[in-house]
C-alpha cells in the first residue's frame, strides 16, 4: 500500500535511526542516501549538558553516547575489573580432566553415529529449524499483506497473537507431557506436530484473510515448533546416558544452527525471486520432509 512513497515523504515520519544509547545524529546527504539505497553511513556525536554541581562548580554530564563508544567503555571496564580484582583461588585444569572431557566427547560422538534414532532426530531438526527461522521472519509481512489490523497499532495485535500462541503452546506441551512416556509417543507426537505445522504454514501462505493467516501462525508457532523442539530434546535425553547427555544436546544445537543457515538462505532466495507465499511453501516442504523422516523410523 505504500510502495509509491518517496524518500522525502518517508523521512517526514521516520527521521532517522533510533540508537539505544541516545547519541545525536549529524544528518546530511548520507542519511538520505541510506534511505534511498539501503546502504550508507551516519555520523553520531555524544550529547552533553552543563550542570551546577557541589559548591557551585559546574560539571559536564554526558546524556548520550555513540554505540561504538559504549562498546569501548565496556571493554575498558572489563579490563579494569580483570586487573583490579584478581582471582586468588584459581586452579589450573589438570591434564587428566582434559582427557576425561575428550573421552566424553568421543563417547557422545560414537553414540550419535551408532544410534539410528538420534541421527533421525538430527536430520529432522535440521529441516524443522530451517523452516522455523524462515517462517518467523516472513509471517509478520505476510499478515500485513493480508490486511492485518493497523489500529490502534499493529504491534498491539502482534502481541495479542503472541499471547494466544503462547497459551496454545502451553496447552500442547501439557498434553504431550502427560503421555510422553508411552510406547512410540515421542515419534507420534513429533509426526503429528509436523503435520499441524505444515498445515498452518500452508494456511498462512494461501489464506484469503488475515484471520485465517493468524490461525495458521497459532498452529505453527504454538504447536508445530513448540512440540517438535520439546520432543526432540526429550527423545535425545532418553537415548543417552547422563554422562554424554550434555554433549548430545550440544550436537543437537549445532544441527539447529546449521539448519537455520542452510535452509534459511535457500528460503530467503526463494522469497526474493518469487513471493512470500512461495518461500512459505518451501518452509512447508521442509516440515513435511522432517515428518517423513521420523515417520519412517522403525
Amino acid at each position: 500500500r505504500y510502495e509509491d512513497v518517496t524518500v522525502d515523504e518517508l523521512m517526514q515520519f521516520v527521521t532517522g535511526p533510533d540508537f539505544p544509547t541516545g547519541a545525536k545524529i549529524l544528518a546530511g546527504d548520507e542519511l538520505k542516501e541510506a534511505y534511498a539505497t539501503g546502504r550508507g553511513r551516519v555520523i553520531v556525536r555524544a550529547k552533553a549538558e552543563v550542570e551546577e554541581g557541589v559548591n557551585g562548580r559546574e560539571r559536564i554530564v554526558i546524556t548520550g553516547v555513540g554505540v561504538v563508544l559504549v562498546i569501548a567503555l565496556y571493554m575498558l571496564l572489563g579490563g579494569y575489573v580483570a586487573a583490579r580484582f584478581r582471582e586468588l583461588n584459581f586452579r589450573p585444569t589438570h591434564s587428566r580432566r582434559g582427557r576425561r572431557a575428550l573421552a566424553i566427547l568421543r563417547s557422545g560422538s560414537d553414540l550419535a553415529r551408532r544410534d539410528g534414532e538420534i541421527l533421525v532426530i538430527f536430520a529432522a531438526t535440521f529441516f524443522i529449524n530451517g523452516a522455523a527461522d524462515a517462517f518467523e521472519r516472513l509471517f509478520p509481512k505476510r499478515l500485513v499483506e493480508l490486511g492485518f489490523p493497523t489500529r490502534p497499532d499493529p504491534i498491539v495485535w502482534f502481541i495479542a497473537l503472541g499471547v494466544v500462541t503462547f497459551a496454545v503452546g502451553a496447552l500442547a506441551l501439557r498434553i504431550v507431557e502427560a503421555r510422553i512416556n508411552g510406547v512410540d509417543v515421542a515419534q507420534r507426537s513429533y509426526v503429528a506436530a509436523c503435520a499441524i505445522g505444515a498445515l498452518g504454514i500452508a494456511l498462512l501462505a494461501y489464506a484469503p484473510s488475515s484471520a485465517l493467516g493468524s490461525a495458521g501462525v497459532v498452529l505453527v508457532s504454538g504447536i508445530g515448533w513448540t512440540v517438535t523442539s520439546a520432543v526432540s530434546t526429550i527423545w535425545v535425553n532418553a537415548r543417552a546416558t547422563s554422562e554424554v547427555r550434555a554433549t548430545l544436546q550440544s550436537f543437537l544445537a549445532q544441527v539447529e544452527y546449521l539448519g537455520e543457515i542452510c535452509c534459511g538462505i535457500a528460503l530467503s532466495l526463494i522469497a526474493q525471486t518469487t513471493t512470500i507465499s512461495g518461500a512459505l511453501a518451501g518452509a512447508c516442504a521442509c516440515v513435511v520432509c522432517a515428518g517423513l523422516i521420523v515417520v519412517r523410523l522403525r
